[in-house]
């Protein structure tokens, strides 16, 4: 009773192993991965997945499925995730839509509610009033209703409302405009016969370009004098001369920033190239890395970068590798200010963890996150920009009993894993009560923890101050 619907995946093999073929595929729930269930496969370079997966053991809500595919070399394709909802037992069986519910931009308090008649699949094909919008661009928001008094997701799309007594049954497109970098003061228009779809097949002239790099714009009328939006490309502008039967030539690649050891190597003119051959990264320390590799044309221009990661490893290998820590900072600290943690060994680490935003200032910030695994070796930061809007700095415990339980902190508020230096943490429970702290516990260097007169505090767990 406990199963998804059918899942449609395709898998396509990465083309650096074009002959490798599909022989197994994993997945486990949530952040189960010791609970991972593996199934094999008939070998195939394209596999299509269509199965019922059973979830009986999970309880009803929100999960994740993860799910993985191995080749016949025994490499694994990156982890895919998707969000699901289990619901109770015979619900999805009987669970029909009753009515649907729309409104348009953000009024929400003018929403309106139509009940239709129960089925498991509904078609909406009614006219909706928009008589009160002013004309211009809007959003239609929908959402559908079942038996259950749930509610899907919102449907949201953007559309336009002309002008009173235009109509857009006939409406066709006359003609195109378009411009190059930001001259739209030359704007070129161009008539065209109406048509309902127009394939545009035309030469540009750009013979008042420079040679370079330039942008592209264009944008469509209608009958009724209404613009699409603008489409832009970015287009090279090269002698006529040098840019008939263009082939590429060369090819250069390096690793990491390592721009200044740049390595050159020609290959057969031709127009169409694919690199099948071992690249020397004997100077590379084991560990992550990034190969970035461009290729050169006939007349000398560079095409854009293409990088991507990948991990050097010791003559033993990395097949057994697991990640033991992880360290964070903010901005530009110096090591004195990361924050260094220990994980349980394992191939996967799913950090979800309450990190405190310290001492930072309002506004835009930057948090640094790096992995450790057991050779010791740190990978590349993964860094991300966050928002500080506001900072609260002392965090008060006044209920009774467990330190996990928000209810027993004003405002709900539990302290983070990592307390930093401006932070601080008093005890002042109930009469007769005591604080437990059933969870570790870290006080960053001039982070404080206040245990107020006739109070307890119980440390059965950690408390580690760094």
């Amino acid at each position: 009773m406990y199963k998804f619907l059918p899942l449609g995946l395709l898998f396509l093999a990465p083309f650096l192993y074009g002959q490798n073929k599909i022989n197994a595929y994993e997945y486990w729930f949530d952040a189960n991965y010791a609970g991972k269930l593996s199934q094999s496969v008939s070998p195939a370079e394209q596999y299509a997945l269509n199965t019922l997966i059973p979830a009986s053991s999970l309880s009803e809500g929100l999960h994740t499925l993860n799910l993985r595919f191995r080749d016949d070399s025994a490499r694994y394709s990156s982890t895919i995730s998707q969000f699901f909802y289990k619901v109770n037992a015979g619900s999805i069986s009987i669970s029909e839509i009753n009515a649907y519910q729309y409104w348009f931009d953000n009024d929400f308090v003018s929403s309106v509610l139509q009940p239709v008649s129960s089925s498991q699949n509904y078609m909406l094909n009614a006219q909706l009033s928009a008589s009160s919008l002013t004309e211009g661009l809007h959003i239609l928001n929908v959402r559908f209703r079942d038996n259950s008094s749930q509610w899907s997701s919102t449907i949201s799309q953007f559309f336009y409302k002309a002008a009173a007594g235009t109509s857009g049954g006939n409406n066709l497109v006359n003609a195109y405009q378009y411009w190059f970098d930001s001259q739209f003061s030359v704007a070129q228009l161009v008539p065209v016969t109406p048509v309902d779809q127009l394939n545009l097949s035309a030469a540009l002239p750009t013979a008042t370009l420079t040679k370079g790099l330039h942008v592209l714009n264009m944008r469509f009328r209608d009958a009724i004098s209404q613009w699409s939006s603008t489409i832009s490309q970015f287009v090279y502008v090269s002698d006529l001369s040098s840019s008939l039967n263009n082939k590429m030539k060369s090819m250069q690649y390096w690793f990491d920033t390592r721009s200044d050891s740049i390595t050159t190597k020609a290959i057969t003119t031709q127009q169409v190239v694919q690199v099948t051959e071992l690249l020397n990264a004997s100077t590379l320390a084991d560990g992550l890395h990034t190969l970035h590799v461009r290729f050169a044309d006939s007349v000398g221009q560079f095409s854009s970068t293409l990088s991507q990661f990948f991990y050097k490893s010791g003559t033993t290998g990395v097949t057994t590798n697991v990640v033991t820590g992880y360290r964070y900072w903010f901005n530009d600290d110096d090591a004195s200010k990361m924050v260094l943690h220990t994980t349980p060994s394992q191939s996967i680490v799913e950090l979800n963890t309450k990190i405190d935003l310290g001492c930072l200032t309002s506004g835009a910030n930057r948090l640094h996150i790096q992995f450790l695994d057991q050779a010791g070796m740190w990978s590349v930061p993964l860094t991300d920009t966050i928002s500080v809007l506001s900072t609260q700095n002392i965090y008060r415990f006044t209920g009774n009993g467990n330190w996990s339980n928000a209810a027993n902190w004003v405002n709900n508020a539990v302290p983070a894993l990592d307390l930093p230096g401006c932070k601080e943490i008093i005890i002042d429970h109930i009469s007769g009560g005591t604080s437990v702290m059933d969870l570790p516990q870290f006080l960053l260097k001039n982070a404080r923890l206040t245990v107020l007169p006739g109070k307890t505090l119980v440390i059965p767990d950690k408390l580690q101050i760094k």
